[in-house]
């Protein structure tokens, strides 16, 4: 799954990022977590990517 933020939502989701790294950050599609990353690092840029199975939940964003 990946995602681009524009500006104002990419220095939110920074800042964001920033303030939570060591914890997940779920990914909700119609209603449902699809995935529950754990923040590894700040994400700036507004774009990331995460991998994510039916098997696996939880994956890492980076």
């Amino acid at each position: 799954m990946e995602f681009t933020l524009k500006p104002e939502g990419a220095r939110l989701f920074s800042e964001y990022t920033s303030q939570n790294v060591g914890n997940n950050f779920a990914i909700v599609l119609d209603g449902n977590v699809v995935s529950a990353p754990v923040i590894k690092n700040p994400i700036p840029g507004g774009k990331a990517s995460s991998r994510a199975t039916s098997r696996s939940p939880r994956s890492t964003t980076s």
